[in-house]
């Protein structure tokens, strides 16, 4: 500011020869061991609140000039210059709810561990009353500031969530779970997400469990204000929830309020027994407990439609949607019909039933080693019948299709009335990279595949493509009638590697010669039985290694 003349680099390589102590040598930040702090009491020591002059000089002239301007300088730790806002140097406020004891501290350790400055970080580790003698102030990993919270209402994780939020101090708020352990460059990876720390934001990462369902809240204050104000949460969930759909609601609400910014491409790891990764404790059997189920259930359904959300697709009597699901295929495993029967029964009611009663549902199966002949059978059938459905759902008989996705797939359409398709997913190997079955057409229309950080990139979860392969793909009819009969057959090019094109790609050319719109949403990933359950757990690279698992 005062010597606009000076090079930005040469004035931060100046004053940042302290980091090193010799050329190749960095200075680093380490935990203080815990022994250091033996025979200690520190349950009353609390960060200063006064701030350091030179931070509000160095807020103030930020807020006068913009952070451009300081773009490239590290003003030793006051503020953070990135490509996001301005920061407080208290960032994040870690809210742990436990019931576990001593396996809390694992988890706690690891969230200190992996970030890149713990010195910016609060932790609460909220408990019930009545676990109070199995946890010191000693044990708390302690950066900015730590401390237990006593909740005194009911023993469940929501009031240990909800108590801790309310004396956290961060400008973002994270609720931790003893199962729950992030990816390394956690806090300095949110932070770049997030271009205005005082605007409303939910961050949306990948925990594994491929649903839409965000099952941990990384919130800004802003929006966990909002949150208070309008929705009558006293924290980070509706205070009358006791574990069950209590996350399901704050993400139909958090979706609603078009605050969620998509973060797939960071994998914070969750270690439930649903996925696979831990064993039923006595933890998991009581927050599972089917009353929570129940009550859960009724009480989500109940606030949504106070809210005005509906968390299914529901059309009016007047809006009667029919559905029609093909199914080609050359076999059928016994795996794939358990979830054709689930698929099916659900479907059914979820879509009208017609005016004599009849289900809203109808199935075409076709059985075929030509996978061009099995497609186009079943479209001729399609188009010559006089009773026309809404919309058609393709599954191939090598992927595991739930309702929950499909009902997702249906929300896009009718979301969005200018799209004429809307696809899920599954993963590719292309030689050492990992891809995604949708993509776009180069100039000699062949597709070049996504990868998964691209497709994870988009705030928007539905992304826009020019092709897709048919995992599942939910399409208007009126889509199979502008395409026509031949909307499969092979189209020929030397440009192909056998000479001519797939039949998922050959419809796609043809439905772009059309005009229209296709879509594949990220949150609709489905297993492909054929090349094996593929879902390498990608972080920062992209690439297979050698001895990834792969599973059937």
């Amino acid at each position: 500011i005062r010597w606009p003349e000076k090079n930005v680099q040469l004035i931060e390589g100046y004053y940042n020869l302290w980091r090193a102590a010799q050329a190749g040598e960095l200075w680093e930040f380490l935990n203080v061991p815990a022994d250091w702090w033996a025979g200690y009491d520190l349950s009353g020591v609390r960060e200063c609140g006064e701030t350091p002059w030179q931070e509000a000089e160095c807020q103030r002239l930020i807020d006068k000039h913009g952070s451009g301007v300081f773009a490239g300088l590290d003003l030793f730790g006051a503020v953070s210059i990135g490509p996001r806002a301005i920061a407080k140097r208290l960032d994040f406020s870690l809210c742990h709810a436990t019931a576990r004891f001593p396996q809390w501290k694992s988890a706690a350790d690891a969230w200190f561990a992996t970030a890149d400055h713990p010195e910016n970080i609060q932790y609460l580790l909220g408990i019930h009353e009545s676990d109070q003698d199995k946890v010191s102030a000693a044990e708390l990993p302690s950066f900015a500031g730590a401390g237990i919270v006593v909740n005194r209402a009911r023993s469940c994780s929501v009031d240990n969530w909800n108590a801790a939020s309310h004396i956290a101090s961060g400008r973002i708020l994270i609720n931790v779970a003893d199962d729950w352990f992030p990816c390394p460059h956690w806090d300095n990876k949110l932070l770049e997400l997030l271009p205005d720390l005082n605007a409303p934001a939910a961050i949306d990462v990948d925990t594994g469990s491929h649903h839409n369902l965000i099952p941990f809240s990384i919130i800004t204050r802003a929006y966990f204000e909002r949150l208070r104000a309008d929705y009558g949460y006293d924290g980070f969930f509706y205070p009358e929830y006791t574990s069950m759909y209590s996350d399901e609601e704050f993400t139909w609400i958090a979706r609603h309020d078009k605050v969620v910014i998509s973060a797939w491409q960071h994998f914070f790891e969750h270690r439930h027994p649903v996925l696979g990764k831990a064993q039923i404790d006595d933890v998991y059997r009581k927050q599972n407990a089917p009353e929570h189920y129940t009550e859960g259930k009724k009480l989500m359904d109940a606030r949504l439609r106070e809210i005005g959300i509906s968390p299914v697709l529901v059309q009016a009597p007047s809006q009667r949607k029919k559905l029609l699901v093909c199914a080609p295929g050359e076999t059928f495993s016994r795996l794939w019909v358990a979830h054709w029967t689930t698929l099916i029964t659900t479907l059914e009611k979820h879509f009208e039933m017609d005016s004599d009663g009849q289900p809203g549902v109808g199935s075409l199966f076709s059985y075929s080693t030509n996978v061009y002949v099995t497609r186009s059978s079943i479209l001729h059938e399609i188009l010559k019948t006089p009773l026309k459905p809404d919309y058609v759902l393709w599954i191939d008989d090598d992927n595991l299709v739930t309702p929950d996705k499909v009902l997702q797939l249906a929300q896009d359409l009718e979301n969005d009335s200018a799209l004429d398709a809307v696809a899920g997913w599954c993963f590719l190997e292309r030689g050492e990279g990992v891809c995604i079955s949708a993509g776009n057409f180069d100039a000699t229309d062949q597709i070049e595949f996504m990868t998964y950080g691209q497709l994870c990139s988009s705030r928007d979860p539905v992304c826009r493509v020019d092709g897709t392969g048919f995992p599942v793909i939910l399409m208007r009819y009126r889509l199979l009638e502008r395409v026509g009969h031949e909307a499969f057959y092979p189209r020929l090019s030397k440009h192909y590697r056998w000479g001519f094109s797939g039949e998922d790609i050959a419809f796609c050319l043809r439905a772009r010669e059309v005009g229209a719109r296709l879509a594949v949403d990220r949150r609709v990933e489905v297993p492909h039985l054929k090349l094996g359950v593929f879902r390498p757990n990608i972080t920062s690279s992209e690439k297979i290694s050698e001895n990834q698992e792969k599973t059937a």
